[in-house]
């Protein structure tokens, strides 16, 4: 044994005697001899929990840290060893443990994702990635990004967790878009909605119901007859309009003409020109009805027998002349 001097309180004294060591009390000072190595003596080693080395029926022991409670992260645990030298463990924080934490908005202590408190305990909302109750559908970041029907359709996730169905916008699909005056979803051309979706009119150059006929752009450009002969030509109202080729002789009283009765002989009271001839009213003693005769022609059809008139009769006017027959052929 070595003595060491100290000058320790009463405490220190019990806390010896407890330990097994010796001491004694010299004037004023207290003298301990503590077992060591080298001191020549066999002693009998002291083990207690807390002097930093793991005995029989300890877990562990970090000496004066026992007892110190470690800080377990959000999500995760700790161990740390106690005062009775045996691991305690400390559960951090989480999500699902009902206790709403500093960085979550809810916690409802379940797993389940879609009933407003989704699994990382925040807030559902549309545009989360998890379809929640009243959404159809949610993209996440990708919500609103409208897909391409190409020639057919597509559907995609709109802004607000809608299913949105796109259709390759077309002449004829029922639906009018974007540059299209009408659609009624047929390729009838004939009705009122053209199949370029167009709204149908008069000089659209397509023939529809009530017109004859439409030449477009050439509606009511006039035709010219030949000779002797007709032609029709589409009018600005959509219906055929005839031109016949105007002459003396037509049987048709046209510009210029005082009479037109369909020949070109004279002496029928129109002229091969289409003018009307002076006349004089041959009268009869013989009771055949009066003769308007044509001037200057000089044969009529007198009683049903050829008559030549005399060359003395008026050229020009209507004048009464009366014959007799005797004087006829004269």
């Amino acid at each position: 044994m070595r003595p060491i001097r100290s000058t320790l309180l009463l405490a220190t004294v019990w806390a010896a005697v407890y330990a097994g060591f010796s001491f004694c009390v010299l004037g004023a000072e207290l003298w301990i001899w503590v077992p060591h190595c080298g001191d020549g003596v066999i002693q009998e080693v002291y083990e207690y929990c807390g002097d930093g080395a793991v005995q029989d029926g300890e877990a562990c022991d970090a000496g004066a840290s026992n007892g110190v409670v470690c800080s377990a992260t959000y999500g995760g645990g700790c161990t740390y060893c106690n005062s009775e030298c045996q691991r305690a463990e400390v559960i951090g924080a989480k999500c699902g443990d009902w206790i709403v934490n500093d960085n979550e908005a809810c916690d409802d202590a379940n797993r389940v994702d879609a009933d407003g408190c989704n699994n990382l305990c925040q807030v559902a909302f549309c545009g989360d990635n998890v379809v929640q109750a009243g959404e159809s559908c949610d993209n996440g970041a990708a919500n609103g990004a409208v897909c391409n029907p190409g020639s057919g359709s597509c559907t995609y996730c709109s802004a607000s967790c809608d299913v949105k169905t796109l259709v390759w916008a077309r002449c004829g699909d029922g639906k009018v878009d974007a540059g299209e005056s009408c659609d009624d979803g047929n390729t009838n051309n004939n009705d009122a909605c053209t199949n370029s979706c167009e709204v149908t009119f008069c000089g659209d150059s397509i023939v529809q119901e009530g017109e004859s006929c439409d030449n477009g752009a050439n509606n009511g450009t006039v035709c010219t007859p030949g000779a002797g002969s007709s032609c029709t030509y589409c009018s600005v109202t959509c219906s055929e309009a005839s031109i016949r080729w105007a002459m003396c002789g037509d049987g048709t009283r046209d510009a210029g003409e005082s009479c037109d009765d369909g020949n070109t002989r004279d002496g029928d009271g129109c002229s091969s020109s289409c003018i009307i001839e002076p006349t004089v009213l041959l009268d009869t003693w013989w009771g055949v009805p009066p003769v308007v005769v044509p001037q200057p022609a000089n044969v009529i059809n007198f009683g049903g027998e050829p008559v030549l008139l005399p060359s003395f009769l008026p050229s020009t006017g209507s004048e009464k002349v009366t014959y007799r027959r005797n004087e006829l052929n004269k």
